[in-house]
């Protein structure tokens, strides 16, 4: 008897470790998102707005990689907990594409096996090696990160005279700036003194921005719509 029962309670132990990978928000976010998906993918992609809301709100929640609880405490996600989010990312851009797309009565559709992905994910008892460190966290915070906003008005200021020339010249007074700048911009994530902020839509711009900007002066020449919204830019930014 002794031998049932205590391998009984090591069978709930290990499950409850699986399951404490896990956090409970994450748990109960992803079924209702599971199920809009689900909806939208025999929809063929039809998504209506309640849905897309639904989607972004979920996802502005958790892509930082840590958020705020409901007593108000920041919880880090682990880098399980992240490899869900991602792969619930890609459930939903799967579902936005429909099930259009044929597949052979012997193959798994792409939907299915993302959504096979996840739930193994949510069953693990442990974080698979594979997945260790390949995540990022972002910092937390209320609007425009203040370091990425001191860089981009410094770097306004700075070119603002080459771009607005006649005869544009770029020093490396100016240049290096632009690329020390856009070298911290890598995919969705800006790096300053060793934090990654998150890269938002109005983020997103003014790096698109300084990308076309370093483009066309390696080219020796600014296009006159470059030049438009670089001033554009420059007087929001000037608030």
């Amino acid at each position: 008897m002794k031998k049932v029962l205590i391998f009984s309670f090591l069978l709930i132990f290990l499950s409850a470790c699986g399951k404490n990978l896990v956090h409970e928000d994450i748990r109960e976010d992803y079924k209702q998102i599971e199920e809009v998906a689900k909806e939208v993918y025999e929809k063929d992609g039809d998504a209506d707005d309640g849905q897309f809301n639904l989607y972004n709100n979920f996802n502005d929640k958790y892509k930082l990689g840590q958020f705020e609880q409901e007593n108000e405490e920041v919880y880090e996600m682990n880098d399980l907990e992240k490899a869900i989010v991602s792969e619930i990312q890609n459930l939903w851009t799967q579902a936005l594409l429909g099930g259009k797309e044929e597949t052979l009565s012997s193959e798994t559709d792409e939907y299915t096996k993302i959504k096979k992905k996840i739930e193994d994910y949510l069953s693990a008892k442990e974080i698979p090696e594979e997945i260790k460190g390949k995540y990022t966290t972002y910092e937390l915070v209320d609007g425009t990160p203040e370091p990425f906003k001191k860089e981009v008005k410094e770097l306004f200021n700075l070119l603002d005279i080459p771009m607005n020339s006649d005869n544009p010249t770029f020093t490396e007074n100016e240049y290096l700036p632009l690329v020390r700048f856009l070298n911290k911009c890598f995919g969705v994530s800006y790096e300053h003194d060793g934090k990654n902020y998150y890269i938002e839509s109005d983020m997103r711009k003014i790096v698109d921005l300084f990308e076309t900007i370093q483009f066309e002066v390696d080219e020796e020449y600014l296009n006159d719509s470059t030049v438009e919204e670089f001033n554009a830019q420059k007087e929001i930014w000037d608030l």
